[in-house]
C-alpha cells in the first residue's frame, strides 16, 4: 500500500512539473499561419508566366524556420526568408509557367518548417489554360446570317 502511494505520488509531481514547463511557456513553439492557402488565376493564355505571392506569419514563440520549399512541375518558388522571428511575416512568390499546357491546372507548393503541429504545410494555385489565339469572348463576334 506505501508502495504504490509512493509510485502514485512520484507520477503525479512529474505530470505536474512537466505541466508546469509547458503552462510556463519557457520552450519556444513556432507556427505558421498563411493569410490565404489557394489563390484562383481565372483564365489564362497558354504561355503566360503568371505570379501569385501567398504572405504567412509566425504566430508562435520561437523562430520559424523554413526547411523545405518543393513546386509542382510547371511552378518555380522563391521564399523571402528562411527563419521568420515570433510575430515575423513572410512570403513565397510562386511563379507558373503555362506554356504547353491546357485545360485546368492545379499545382501545389509544400512547405516543410520547424513548425512541431504542422511541419509540412502547403498553398495551392490554379486555374484554366486556354488556347492560344482562341476567341476568349463569352459571345461569338461572329455576324448571324
Amino acid at each position: 500500500m506505501r508502495i504504490n502511494r509512493r509510485i502514485t505520488g512520484g507520477v503525479l509531481f512529474v505530470a505536474l512539473l512537466s505541466l508546469s514547463h509547458w503552462a510556463g511557456g519557457e520552450e519556444s513553439i513556432p507556427h505558421i499561419q498563411f493569410q490565404k492557402k489557394s489563390f484562383n488565376f481565372g483564365m489564362i493564355i497558354e504561355g503566360q508566366k503568371v505570379h501569385h505571392i501567398f504572405r504567412f506569419k509566425n504566430t508562435g514563440t520561437g523562430n520559424l524556420k523554413i526547411t523545405k520549399l518543393r513546386a509542382s512541375c510547371c511552378s518555380e518558388v522563391q521564399l523571402s526568408h528562411k527563419v521568420i522571428p515570433p510575430s515575423g511575416e513572410g512570403e513565397i512568390k510562386v511563379t507558373f509557367d503555362s506554356t504547353d499546357r491546357r485545360g485546368f491546372f492545379l499545382e501545389t507548393i509544400y512547405v516543410h518548417t520547424n513548425d512541431p503541429l504542422n511541419p509540412f504545410d502547403y498553398v495551392r494555385i490554379f486555374g484554366i489554360i486556354l488556347e492560344k489565339n482562341r476567341d476568349t469572348s463569352p459571345i461569338s463576334r461572329k455576324p448571324l446570317d
